[in-house]
């Protein structure tokens, strides 16, 4: 049974938990797609500037501080110390660049298989119309292959502009 906040209480009111008790948007694979790598890319990035320094952090001129002229500033910046690295850094930040990787590949497989496998009949109905004609068929394609065993055929697959099959 599921704890329901006490009248009065922060929790009842807060736009915040009202915002989570709705349902998100349904979204096309696209968008579920660039979601995820921008997630991924903004780990990666968070990580490096939080925990390794970013590298491109140089304190630039900034005029005259203490008598000093901005040209003898800009000639000197100061480049703020990194943290220590250590292996754990390098391989938490290997694994979230694997994953950013792998966002990159996701395809209308992993949209179906990870995003849309708990969803009901409605939503799903939503989720068909947010998908290009491309991708609905590739889908289809898919599911005709697991469900058959036929195989996707050369011309059955769209090749991307400028790429031959």
């Amino acid at each position: 049974m599921a704890a329901t906040p006490e009248k009065g209480s922060i929790a009842e009111s807060s736009p915040a938990v009202e915002a989570i008790a709705e349902a998100p948007e349904l979204v096309g694979f696209q968008e579920w797609k660039q979601t995820r790598v921008y997630r991924a890319r903004e780990a990666v990035d968070l990580f490096k500037t939080q925990r390794l320094g970013d590298p491109n952090d140089v304190k630039g001129a900034k005029g005259s501080e203490e008598g000093e002229p901005t040209e003898a500033k800009a000639e000197k910046p100061e480049v703020q110390k990194a943290p220590a690295v250590t292996s754990e850094d390098g391989e938490r930040l290997r694994q979230l660049e694997f994953n950013l990787e792998i966002a990159q590949g996701l395809t209308i497989h992993d949209y179906f298989a990870l995003y849309l496998k708990s969803m009901d009949k409605t939503q799903l109905a939503q989720a068909v119309q947010k998908l290009s004609p491309e991708e609905l068929s590739e889908l289809l394609l898919a599911y005709r292959q697991k469900l058959y065993g036929i195989p996707i055929k050369k011309a059955e697959v769209q090749a991307p502009v400028g790429e031959k099959l």
